[in-house]
């Protein structure tokens, strides 16, 4: 199969701050799309539980997936949040098989 790497990660936001997080959130989809081997890469929102915030994401390989966690992005999105905006977080790294 093709090395594109397919991520889903799943945030639990905490309500009182879900405004400023998705804020947040939003720059760093901006910059995150210009990033080498980012194919996709969509901010979306449960339409049952608007706390529940979903990446979807496809990188051309995991090496660059591996560059984009340890990048400059990430790390503005994370001087810009508190720990305490989000309650949960899930990431899972696919690669497709069919």
């Amino acid at each position: 199969m093709a090395d594109i790497l397919h991520v889903i990660a799943r945030i639990k936001a905490a309500p009182e701050t879900l405004e400023e997080l998705v804020a947040s959130m939003r720059i760093m989809v901006a910059e995150v799309r210009q990033e080498p081997g980012c194919l996709r890469y969509d901010l979306t929102q449960s339409e049952d539980d608007p706390t529940v915030l979903v990446f979807v994401e496809e990188w051309a390989s995991r090496a660059d997936w591996d560059v984009h966690m340890a990048g400059d992005a990430l790390a503005r999105h994370s001087a810009r949040t508190r720990p305490e905006m989000v309650r949960e977080i899930e990431v899972h790294a696919l690669g497709q098989i069919a």
